[in-house]
């Protein structure tokens, strides 16, 4: 009998848990964020911060009551956040390890380190979200980001950071990534992007809700973001037959030819790409589309670095024989260290194509829609070739 008893008990407690109905409100969930200032903090018993009291808004928004636990823990929350049920914590940082293990709403913020390399400061971002555990209704995390963008567009996230980091720029809705390669993507002498390809994303953005700041990192690091991030868009991005079902492609923005480079005091001659095979090392940009057409031609001297600037200072120096860089940079990448056209010579030509927005595969339909239109709308008005003379007089589109 007490077999029996067990049995029909442990059936009965499994149509308990059956029958229970999936929470879409969001008001079972058990919400926590970590003491971060000036994105989550108490002072008096009062919670603030910019991710803080962008939440309070939001549950307020939603019709929701639900308390925020704070702790400066975050070994505990990361650990409830994980085993527990209807879990959200903030904020969180976005990582590869991390993104297949929750569900994310966002960006709220970017985290930005540096590092000095070569007498460059390089910059690596990382984005910062709500994280729900995955057991989370899909209603309630997309009622989330619906609101959050809401907010977004009326200001609300900006006057937050107005209040919290003066000076700074919120998150928009698409994440916007370059890199520092003039003259399409470059810093001026006061610290802002410009360029060929800045100018265009600008126009784009101009009149749309998808305006945002640009974060200038390494190429690398701006490429591996958005295989990582959803709503995301490196620019400008050479659009290759390996990269063509990794994205979403609005453009193309600019022309290039990667070419072969030697200095001038030398008596280097590169003919044909095989004449290169024979150089005692070619140097181009980590990551770039060069540096895996030169690896699939079988090229066993390839050296890389992060920046073109580096690795044309590294020709300059007589560090490596030849590089392979874009005809459309080399000129201003030598006006920047003090060297003109007659300190280098443009040899054979490896390959050449156009350059484009990439967006990450997992970008909102809408938002490609709206990019799109608003690339048709540059060419139609006139305005992409009216940038594009300015930029290129003597290349014709």
């Amino acid at each position: 009998m007490k077999q029996l008893a067990a049995i029909v008990l442990a059936a009965l407690t499994i149509g308990l848990f059956s029958c229970r109905k999936e929470d879409t409100t969001g008001k079972e969930l058990t919400i926590l964020a970590e003491v971060m200032k000036p994105f989550n903090y108490e002072e008096n018993g009062i919670q603030k911060g910019i991710t803080m009291e962008l939440v309070l808004k939001i549950l307020d928004e939603l019709g929701l009551a639900n308390a925020v636990e704070i702790s400066s823990n975050w070994d505990s929350i990361f650990n409830r956040l994980k085993t527990e049920e209807n879990i959200m914590a903030f904020t969180t940082g976005l990582t590869t390890e991390r993104k297949e293990q929750f569900q994310w709403v966002g960006p709220v913020a970017i985290w930005r380190t540096s590092s000095e390399m070569d007498s460059l400061l390089i910059e690596s971002s990382t984005p910062a979200y709500l994280a729900f555990s995955k057991d989370v209704s899909a209603k309630v995390v997309k009622n989330w980001q619906d609101k959050l963008d809401q907010l977004k567009d009326a200001g609300f996230l900006q006057e937050l950071y107005d209040k919290y980091l003066p000076g700074t720029m919120a998150p928009g809705r698409i994440l916007m990534f370059t890199e520092e390669n003039p003259p399409q993507n470059y810093r001026d002498f006061d610290g802002s992007i410009t360029g060929s390809s800045m100018e265009m994303v600008e126009a784009m953005m101009n009149g749309t809700n998808l305006a945002g700041p640009v974060e200038m990192i390494s190429w690398t690091n701006a490429y591996n973001q958005i295989l990582l991030v959803p709503n995301s868009m490196v620019f400008s991005t050479l659009r290759t037959a390996d990269r063509e079902n990794l994205f979403h492609w609005v453009g193309p923005v600019c022309k290039k030819r990667y070419c072969f480079f030697v200095h001038s005091s030398t008596d280097y001659h590169i003919a044909t790409i095989d004449d290169a095979r024979h150089m005692r090392s070619v140097g181009t940009v980590t990551g770039w589309a060069s540096e895996k057409e030169l690896l699939d031609l079988g090229f066993i001297n390839v050296v890389t670095w992060a920046t073109p600037q580096e690795v044309f200072q590294k020709l300059m120096d007589g560090d490596i024989p030849c590089a392979v860089l874009n005809d459309i940079s080399i000129r201003l990448l030598g006006i920047e260290s003090g060297h003109p056209p007659k300190d280098y010579r443009k040899e054979a030509v490896l390959s050449e194509g156009k350059t484009y927005l990439a967006f990450s595969k997992e970008t909102d339909d809408s938002y490609i829609t709206a990019w799109e239109n608003a690339y048709n709308s540059l060419v139609s008005t006139g305005k992409f070739n009216t940038i594009w003379k300015q930029w290129y007089p003597d290349i014709e589109w």
